[in-house]
């Protein structure tokens, strides 16, 4: 209850940091309870909005706890768990739309991209792995925020993504590469999306 708004996250970014840290580990060893909880897409909406912060560390834990999330999901493939994995199901599908859209802001460059794709917890991974549980929906989410991106910019600050490279990535994302390659089609594209943003600032 206390992280109730962005200015609150922006505030207190060791906060947000320690929390997710402190879920993600939950995730790892003990998540059926948190899974099953009404908590789990609270902070799962609090962890998209921290992502957004300019704040390295705390970048990073929503980050580890979104991906830990997404691990746990793919790990109810090989267990009986009929319930958690229904419920893993409805909080990703509610969730997993904004979830995608504050990594794609990461990607094109609107907000800062701390962790792209090394380490646990990072955009790669969490892209990764969502098109590894939910391939149709992950790629209609990314489809549709990057979509918002290819208009015209109404401002320099916010320069569109050119249609290539969209397709490009769109492709590799829908192509189920193996995870090295697919860190190296991210990296490629947020270069891509890099020189295009001071093209566009230099006219």
């Amino acid at each position: 209850s206390f992280l109730k708004s962005q200015s609150d996250l922006i505030n207190h970014p060791d906060i947000v940091e320690e929390l997710f840290y402190m879920m993600g580990r939950l995730m790892s060893y003990c998540p059926d309870p948190l899974v099953m909880s009404p908590l789990l897409p609270q902070l799962l909406q609090c962890a998209t909005e921290g992502m957004k912060l300019d704040h390295q560390d705390a970048n990073r834990g929503t980050l580890n706890f979104v991906e830990n999330v997404v691990t746990y999901a793919l790990s109810l493939r090989g267990q009986s768990k009929p319930q958690c994995e229904a419920a893993m199901h409805q909080v990703l599908m509610s969730q997993g739309p904004s979830i995608v859209q504050s990594m794609s802001m990461a990607l094109v460059g609107d907000i800062p991209a701390y962790s792209l794709e090394r380490g646990h917890g990072s955009i790669s991974g969490v892209l990764w792995k969502l098109n590894l549980l939910l391939p149709t929906q992950s790629l209609q989410w990314l489809q549709h925020a990057l979509a918002q991106r290819s208009a015209p910019a109404s401002s320099p600050s916010q320069a569109a993504v050119p249609d290539q490279f969209r397709d490009e990535f769109l492709g590799a994302m829908n192509s189920g590469l193996p995870r090295e390659d697919f860190n190296l089609s991210v990296r490629a594209f947020v270069s891509a999306c890099q020189r295009h943003r001071k093209t566009q600032g230099r006219q």
